[in-house]
C-alpha cells in the first residue's frame, strides 16, 4: 500500500489527534506543570494505539498542513503579525510529497514522535489542512508507477515501514556541538568518518537546501505587507542542527550515523558549528 493510502486510512483519527495537542498545549500555558505533565503522559498513551509509521505520516501530515501553505504578514489587516494562508502551487503528487517529508523522520524513536507531536501538531487545523492538500495533490497528479526506491531495497524506505527504528552503530564516535547562533549549544554524536568531515557536510547541506524547488519541509512561502505595499516576497527558511542531522542520516548516508545526546559529555567537542 502506497503512504497515501497508509494515510487515509487513519485520516478520521486526525482530528483526535489535533484535539488531544490542543489540550496538552492548553494545559501548558495555564501554567500549570503537574497538568501539562499529565496531559502529555495521557496523549503518549493515547498515541500508543498507532504503529511507528503511523506516527510518522501524522507528523508529515501536519508539517505539509504548515509549509505547503504561504504566510501573508500584514498588520493593517489583522492588526498583529499573525499570517494569513494562501495557496501554493503543488508540483508533485501525494506520495511523492508525503514521502519526502516523512523521510527525515524515518529514523526517529517513538518517543521522539510523540514528543514531537504533543508539543507542535496544534496549530489549530495543520492536519486539516496537511490531508486536504495532499488530496488536492492527489487528484491533480498521479504518482509514477515505477519509483527507482520501490525498485532496489533503500534502507530509509524500509525504516518508514519498520516498528522499531534502525540502532545507531556501535563504532567509535566523536562528539560536535551546534547551536542556533544563540550559543546555547546542543552536543551530538556522530560517528567518526561523519564527525571528520562535519564542516563540509554543512556546506553541501546548505547547498542542496537552497537548491529545491517547490514546497518542503525546511521553509515557508512569505509575503510580507506595510501600508498596502509589499515589502517583501520569497522563501522563508526554517532549519536547525536537528534538520541538519536527519538530512546526513537519511539523505547522505541513508543509516543513523548521528544523534542528539542528552546531556553534556566529558569528551570536548570537535568542531563548533552554528544555524
Amino acid at each position: 500500500m502506497t503512504l497515501y493510502g497508509k494515510l487515509l486510512d487513519i485520516q478520521g483519527e486526525l482530528r483526535e489527534v489535533t484535539a488531544w495537542a490542543d489540550l496538552y498545549q492548553s494545559q501548558t500555558y495555564e501554567g500549570s506543570r503537574d497538568a501539562a505533565r499529565q496531559a502529555y503522559r495521557d496523549f503518549a498513551q493515547w498515541l500508543e494505539r498507532f504503529t511507528r509509521p503511523q506516527l510518522i505520516l501524522i507528523h508529515a501530515c501536519g508539517q505539509i498542513g504548515d509549509t505547503a501553505m504561504g504566510k501573508r504578514f500584514d498588520s493593517e489587516v489583522t492588526g498583529h503579525y499573525d499570517s494569513l494562508p494562501y495557496p501554493l502551487p503543488l508540483y508533485e503528487s501525494a506520495e511523492r510529497m508525503l514521502e519526502r517529508y516523512a523521510r527525515f523522520t524515518a529514523f526517529w524513536t517513538r518517543d521522539k514522535l510523540y514528543g514531537y507531536l504533543c508539543r507542535h501538531t496544534s496549530s489549530k487545523s495543520v492536519l486539516e489542512v496537511g490531508i486536504g492538500i495532499l488530496h488536492k495533490a492527489h487528484s491533480e497528479r498521479s504518482a509514477p508507477s515505477a519509483r527507482p526506491f520501490e525498485m532496489e531495497p533503500d534502507p530509509v524506505r524500509q525504516a518508514l515501514n519498520a516498528e522499531e527504528p534502525p540502532e545507531f552503530a556501535n563504532v567509535p564516535t566523536l562528539i560536535v556541538s551546534m547551536d542556533n547562533s544563540d550559543s546555547v549549544y546542543t552536543y551530538y554524536e556522530f560517528r567518526e568518518d561523519a564527525a571528520l568531515c562535519i564542516e563540509w557536510l554543512q556546506t553541501r547541506f546548505y547547498d542542496w537546501m537552497y537548491g529545491q524547488k517547490g514546497i518542503h519541509p525546511f521553509r515557508w512561502h512569505m509575503e510580507h505587507f506595510h501600508n498596502g505595499r509589499r515589502t517583501f516576497e520569497g522563501w522563508g527558511y526554517m532549519h536547525g542542527p536537528d534538520d541538519f542531522v536527519d538530512w546526513i542520516n537519511t539523505y547522505v548516508y541513508g543509516e543513523p550515523v548521528g544523534r542528539a545526546l542528552p546531556f553534556c559529555p566529558l569528551a570536548p567537542p570537535i568542531p563548533k558549528l552554528s544555524f
